[in-house]
């Protein structure tokens, strides 16, 4: 009896928690409604250049920035470790992004870009050396200042199925 009793416990504690979990996911979902896309890619904007490293011919280095044309401060998800690479999206058959950092361990961070302002980064991809142009396109992800990054796993970032994401695109790039 004593058992069952503290199956059931354990049970109704984990039913709970599974709820809680599901209850911020939609939470977040909320951010992805049509009304915010519209805005985001409006408001947002996503450019990078694209050149050959001279030591190794199939490495493609990305010099990319996210400007933000909004009078507000606006808030992305993203994760440690250059996390910013993870959000682009590209032409699988063609590029492999080849991260220049080796973590251990990588979590969800919020990232911000000022008003008016402009968020950098790199990347940097591999490819046969035939390839002279490349497509990029950055899934923003939008949040709001409180969002409370315990709730928040690498796979609800990075992991999002396509209809949930919102991927600005920048024009093709010659790569020099």
């Amino acid at each position: 009896m004593t058992r069952l009793i503290l199956f059931l416990i354990i049970l109704s504690l984990g039913l709970s928690c599974n709820s809680d979990k599901q209850e911020s996911k939609a939470e977040l979902n909320v951010t992805g409604s049509n009304k915010t896309e519209i805005k985001v890619k409006e408001n947002i904007r996503f450019d990078f250049s694209a050149g050959r490293i001279n030591t190794f011919q199939e490495t493609i280095e990305i010099k990319a920035s996210l400007f933000n044309d909004n009078a507000d401060t606006v808030y992305f998800l993203s994760s440690s470790c250059d996390g910013e690479q993870y959000s682009l999206r590209y032409d699988t058959s063609k590029f492999v992004l080849t991260p220049f950092m080796n973590c251990n361990a990588s979590y969800p961070r919020l990232m911000k870009i000022a008003p008016k302002g402009q968020y950098d980064f790199q990347a940097h991809f591999r490819c046969s050396s035939k390839e002279t142009t490349i497509k990029l396109g950055f899934d923003f992800y939008l949040v709001d200042k409180s969002l409370d990054l315990n709730k928040i796993t690498l796979a609800d970032i990075h992991g999002r199925n396509e209809k949930e994401q919102t991927v600005i695109w920048a024009d093709e790039k010659t790569i020099k």
